[in-house]
């Protein structure tokens, strides 16, 4: 036990020290390396780095996908695929007590873990972490619903991603633009309310200081930076954005409303703000309704300097890199910026150019990577990375039938509307942008080598010493090749692990520790399968694997 705790201190601290800027590229490669085959367009290499950055994690089947369709077929096929969407009345209304936060967690979990649609549900939780909801306040009928809305629009145009956005029930309780009514005869204590309107333009698109087309900040004479824009400016939006109110549907007996539907507008005209308004230098003008204002709304925010780069920049941070040039958040931005059929903020064009760019490709080839390259794995996706891996059909999950997530970062749950972590947040000592960061630290390392001890708890019970075993038998994951490559040979089960995890390139250095791990792993357990699962965590909590490079 002794050998173990020093062995997790060593992982620990190799896994801070990787992610505080040193490179594990630059590790010499093991037997484990695989050259790309002549009947193939891509590398096992190029094919495994992409879909860490595209979708939820490499599974062999994508990763064989990708090999042999190449980068740009395969995004475009991804395109073309009908978007997922959950019924109306979920499972959970017909089981009693069911919990549906639980529930609308492991919806999500699962599809990522399983779904053909890679890119979108990439692409759906990339955006979920700046457009954000949380089932800390709402409901997890809302927030299936809020799902289905970013999955219809994933891949639309920006604009129509931020109508939805505005018009959704989930989004009109979450940020309180339901209740926003102005003051009038009819109501002389109502006020409106201005959070959405905030978030709308703070988190949602033009951001609170204005920038360049390549991400770096504006400033004055006196080089300052320069706000985006003002109180009255968050006042006026809010005044445009009043006059809203979910439709009632009985189909949900408790639920205030019909989740699956926008909002509508109230009949009650003295519910809407009908007068002029001036938002961010443009006006609205009087009279328009609350969709025409609201149609006006998000035109000035789309037309305004900073949206493009302010979201190209969220997207690339979350599909490829933490740190990007400012050369490559311009080429995307001019992307975002250009009008396809007379509008901007094209989605697939704008997810296609963040994955295809030259600064997003260049380290396919492992010798031209650069320092900055790269971003830490937060624990939703080192979760379903580990799970794709194994080839896993579902999420693991305990003899409820709830999922063994274990983080701090319960897919649609933030504590705040800020996300779980800022965009802005730096790696520890240092000024480079490193986000993911702040998820990452001793509780986290300690979940992430307690893998095989949360899954004890199912699919029966704690008593049971095959749970283990038989939670990922019942998600269908590839345990017993897993087990027999172990039993059979440990060079052969690390090369099933350099495939699987670190696309074919394990560093020698962590062959050697793994090995010497395995010894003091076959001291204290006797049961093949945990020796094999306990190894596998040791590999997954290095540096190699807890960065995406």
């Amino acid at each position: 036990m002794k050998t173990l705790k020093f062995v997790s201190a060593v992982l620990f601290f190799s896994l801070i020290m990787g992610c505080s800027g040193s490179d594990p590229s630059g590790a010499s490669l093991s037997a484990g390396q695989a050259q790309g085959a002549k009947s193939y367009l891509v590398s096992h290499y190029a094919a495994s780095r992409f879909a860490e950055q595209a979708s939820m994690g490499p599974s062999p089947d994508l990763v064989d996908e990708i090999r042999r369709k190449g980068f740009e077929a395969w995004i475009d096929e991804q395109f073309a695929l009908p978007p997922n969407q959950f019924p109306k009345v979920p499972e959970f209304y017909r089981a009693p007590a069911g919990d549906d936060k639980a529930y609308a967690r492991d919806q999500f979990l699962n599809l990522a873990v399983l779904s053909r649609e890679q890119l979108r549900i990439k692409t759906v939780w990339s955006l979920s972490q700046f457009l954000v909801i949380s089932q800390g306040k709402i409901s997890g009928v809302a927030t299936l619903h809020w799902m289905n809305m970013l999955f219809s629009n994933a891949f639309t145009d920006y604009g129509t991603l931020l109508t939805n956005v505005s018009t959704s029930p989930a989004m009109g309780w979450y940020l309180d633009n339901v209740f926003n009514r102005p003051k009038s005869p009819q109501c002389s204590w109502c006020e409106p309310n201005e959070n959405f309107a905030r978030e709308l333009m703070e988190l949602f698109s033009v951001g609170t200081t204005l920038i360049n087309l390549d991400g770096s900040p504006k400033r004055d004479a006196r080089g300052a930076k320069i706000n985006t824009y003002t109180q009255r400016d968050v006042e006026a939006l809010a005044r445009a954005l009043t006059g809203w109110q979910w439709i009632k549907d009985d189909l949900y007996g408790g639920e205030w409303t019909d989740w699956s539907k926008p909002m509508g507008v109230s009949p009650n005209a003295f519910e809407h703000d009908w007068e002029s308004k001036t938002l961010l230098g443009q006006q609205i003008k009087a009279g328009q309704s609350a969709e025409q204002d609201l149609k006006s709304a998000i035109q000035i925010l789309m037309a305004h300097e900073n949206t493009a780069p302010f979201v190209s920049t969220r997207l690339i941070q979350h599909f490829v890199k933490s740190n990007p040039s400012a050369a490559y958040v311009q080429r995307v931005s001019k992307v975002f910026s250009s009008e396809n059929n007379g509008k901007k903020g094209d989605l697939r064009a704008v997810i296609k150019a963040v994955l295809l760019d030259p600064e997003a490709r260049q380290g396919d080839d492992p010798s031209k990577l650069w320092p900055s390259d790269g971003k830490y794995k937060e624990p939703v996706l080192f979760q379903t990375q580990t799970w794709r891996g194994l080839g896993c059909r579902k999420y693991p999950s305990n003899a409820k039938g709830r999922s063994n997530f274990g983080g701090d970062q319960y897919p649609f749950m933030p504590e705040t509307v800020f996300s779980f972590y800022s965009p802005q947040g730096r790696a520890s000592g240092s000024d480079l942008p490193a986000p993911e960061q702040k998820l990452i630290n001793a509780q986290e390392f300690q979940r992430r080598m307690s893998m095989s001890w949360n899954l004890e708890w199912s699919p029966k019970s704690e008593d049971d010493p095959d749970s283990a075993l038989l939670s990922l038998q019942n998600a269908g994951c590839e345990i017993d090749a897993l087990n027999q490559l172990y039993n059979n040979s440990i060079d052969a089960y690390l090369d099933f692990l350099s495939m699987r995890y670190f696309r074919g390139t394990m560093p020698a250095s962590l062959r050697r520790e793994l090995k010497t791990m395995n010894e003091n792993i076959n001291a204290y357990e006797g049961i093949p399968t945990r020796r094999a699962f306990h190894l596998l965590q040791y590999a997954l909590v290095s540096p190699y694997f807890g960065i995406i490079k």
